[in-house]
């Protein structure tokens, strides 16, 4: 029988219909046979070169010998518009539909050298084909296109290092499923990136362009874990200005994004370039990210500074910091930033990936918004040096309770002064907080504390926080911290309680 069926594979050699041979460049080949890649089993080593893979399937339903005949001379597994030239190819074709419907598993052998010169082949892993597409995997062809160019023999050490990660998130991606895994993906993707862009040589020859294309209304529900790092992550990615008909092009005009910031490229009237000096604040997943947040409160309000005209100043304070546009992010999750519960090397991983995204025409639903949590809420009001400069780095103040009037609707625009970034950039942020309470009693609100050196934040929680947009419903959560903290309020529920 083991004669007779290698008779089967070796009279199908076939021509594949790759993107080569559609260029000219056929290779022939076995059936259920193709590069390899070395990801999946336990020897797998950037180093090692194996000198292919076959992948043996398995079936439960009898066949006629003319049937499988038929079967095996096919060979088909399909990734994408094309068969499947790789190991990482034929995996995520499994979990695609792109595999003939006889084939109930694949048995994985990878072809190498081992043991001097001798060549093996060795069982690393067996595959059920899925009977269902995996979302998770069946997008990851929007990446191939960008990839496959960056893909080369003359790839810098640095562009292979991040294309062997990603390849490892793939494969983890199309065995496991979940949202961590793509997070992984595209957070690799982002790294391979940024070591493109500083090989000018490298890009040029291979004639690469910056990432563009993947559309958030498409990829976050599948990134989306539930967790407050995910939403954290939201919000400080989707962060943005409106750019109107006749603004400046170029790095000034998408600078009025986070992503301009943090990742090497520019806008043109084309389409995203790459900068010449690289990200404006480099090192992102190579430095801690709340010193990277620091950076960019202070990159925001150079920004800011530069489009405020002397008609638009605010008499009361500087700025105009806040973005136009981002998701917001509810203070429960707020209070658990404040309190340092987020995992910062998990909250990096998946800002790095979610800054590739096209935020445009992108609307949260329900899976978006974080579990009512009192509790937290309540850690965020605890923070007075936060209350109190929350509503000038939002520019909305809510209306001052009155005996008459103990809850105003009115809300009035107002902005951060300008020497208050680099305050608490350096740490001392209750210098900042004790201007901003003479700002707020000024427009009649009176506040508890006045103690904020004792109730000191870290000042990169507290520009991670300044940065994010307050929601759902602004108005009322600024409202609601400001009277944990107000007098007034306190004395009302004193009397009320009584």
């Amino acid at each position: 029988f083991a004669i007779e069926g290698s008779l089967v594979f070796a009279s199908s050699t076939a021509r594949r219909l790759s993107r080569e041979s559609q260029t000219g460049v056929g290779t022939a080949s076995m059936p259920f046979t193709v590069g390899p890649t070395s990801v999946g089993y336990a020897s797998a080593s950037e180093d090692e070169t194996p000198k292919g893979e076959l992948w043996a399937p398995l079936w439960r339903d009898s066949m006629s010998y003319r049937e499988i005949r038929h079967f095996v001379s096919e060979g088909r597994s399909q990734w994408g518009r094309s068969q499947a030239r790789s190991g990482l190819d034929f995996i995520r074709a499994t979990a695609t539909l792109g595999i003939d419907r006889s084939v109930d598993e694949f048995v994985r052998y990878l072809i190498g050298v081992r043991n001097g010169q001798n060549v093996f082949a060795v069982p690393v892993g067996r595959f059920q084909v899925r009977d269902r597409v995996m979302p998770e995997a069946d997008i990851l062809r929007q990446l191939d296109n960008w990839v496959d160019r960056t893909r080369s023999n003359n790839s810098p050490t640095v562009v292979a290092a991040a294309l062997h990660a990603m390849n490892r998130a793939q494969y983890e991606v199309v065995t496991s499923g979940g949202a961590r895994p793509l997070q992984r993906v595209l957070a690799a993707l982002a790294d391979a990136e940024q070591a493109v862009s500083r090989s000018l040589g490298f890009r040029k020859s291979q004639a690469l362009h910056p990432i563009e294309g993947l559309r958030a209304q498409e990829w976050l529900p599948l990134l989306n874990d539930r967790s407050a790092e995910f939403r954290v992550a939201v919000g400080l990615a989707s962060l943005r200005d409106r750019i109107g008909q006749g603004s400046p092009v170029g790095v000034d005009a998408y600078g009025a994004s986070l992503a301009s910031l943090l990742r090497p490229v520019v806008r043109t009237r084309k389409g995203l370039d790459w900068s010449t000096s690289g990200p404006r604040i480099p090192n992102l997943g190579h430095r801690p990210l709340f010193s990277i947040l620091k950076d960019v409160m202070g990159a925001r309000a150079v920004f800011s500074a530069s489009k405020r005209t002397t008609e638009d100043e605010d008499s009361v304070a500087g700025v105009p910091f806040s973005y136009d546009r981002g998701t917001t992010v509810d203070i429960a999750d707020i209070g658990r930033l404040l309190c340092g519960q987020l995992d910062e090397k998990k909250l990096a991983t998946i800002l790095s990936g979610l800054l590739l995204l096209d935020w445009k025409k992108f609307k949260p639903d329900e899976s978006f918004r974080c579990p009512y949590d009192s509790t937290a809420r309540m850690r965020a009001a605890s923070f007075p040096v936060y209350v109190v400069l929350a509503p000038f780095f939002a520019g909305c103040l809510p209306a001052a309770p009155t005996i008459s009037e103990p809850n105003p609707e009115r809300c009035d625009p107002i902005r951060p002064r300008p020497e208050w970034i680099g305050v608490i950039r350096s740490g001392a942020t209750h210098t900042a907080a004790r201007s901003a309470a003479r700002l707020l009693r000024g427009r009649g609100w009176e506040l508890i504390s006045d103690d904020f050196k004792r109730t000191n934040t870290d000042p990169g929680f507290l520009a991670a926080a300044l940065l994010l947009r307050i929601g759902f419903g602004r108005f009322k959560h600024m409202r609601f911290l400001l009277d944990q903290q107000s007098a007034f309020r306190n004395a009302e529920q004193y009397l009320h309680e009584s």
